[in-house]
């Protein structure tokens, strides 16, 4: 039998705090990696191009030999302020959409974890208020982490379509197959579910026909534009 979470309950204490929390985050993220890409990542570019300068005007073999050395741990500082970047708030998600932030995020987490992953984003993307459109990655993000590390899946399969005013991602996966019921005691599915009904949305987990399990997760949007 499917078991689902349904729309926002009034709120108390512990919602609220929870509210809090996950929105303070998102704030010192989104204030981090500005910091992070302009602060950070100009004193690498600057010190990049002198350490360049310096290398072209130096005779010894020894010395240019270091400062390549040198060129290349800057390099490396550069990808990896970009990959920390992108890991707490995707630049993708700002600057092509949701969708495509997604399809970016199951790549890497895939790629990391080795399971096998397709995914189905069918357009067109929907315009989504900046706040909506990072929980609703979020709940994606927290989503795959769940299936992968507590119900052990193999293989991961998400989909996200618009239909009748509301947001539907799927995840359908070769994990253990826990009913909401079962699942509500871990942590990151109780910031999960949390997320969602913030958005007034829903949670229903139930069996594919191919002995799969899918999460569908509906959030209602404005489609009026």
């Amino acid at each position: 039998m499917p078991s689902a979470t349904g729309p926002q309950s009034p709120p108390t204490d512990q919602n609220v705090l929870a509210s809090h929390l996950q929105a303070s985050i998102e704030v010192e993220r989104s204030q981090l990696t500005r910091e992070l890409h302009d602060d950070l990542g100009g004193l690498l570019v600057g010190a990049l191009m002198d350490v360049a300068w310096v290398e072209t005007r130096l005779e010894s073999p020894e010395l240019q030999a270091k400062l390549r050395r040198a060129h290349d741990s800057l390099r490396a500082a550069v990808d990896l302020k970009r990959t920390l970047i992108e890991e707490m708030r995707p630049t993708l998600l700002e600057n092509v959409g949701l969708f495509a932030a997604m399809r970016w995020h199951l790549g890497k987490f895939c790629e990391v974890s080795a399971l096998q992953c397709t995914a189905e984003l069918a357009g067109p993307e929907p315009e989504l208020d900046p706040d909506v459109a990072i929980a609703i990655y979020r709940i994606a993000e927290e989503a795959l982490r769940l299936i992968s590390t507590s119900l052990q899946a193999r293989s991961i399969a998400l989909s996200a379509a618009v239909g009748d005013s509301r947001l539907l991602v799927r995840i359908s996966h070769s994990g253990g197959a826990r009913s909401h019921a079962a699942l509500s005691n871990l942590p990151e599915f109780a910031s999960m579910s949390h997320r969602i009904s913030r958005l007034n949305g829903e949670l229903t987990i139930a069996s594919t026909p191919e002995g799969a399990t899918q999460w569908s997760i509906a959030v209602p949007i404005d489609t009026s534009d």
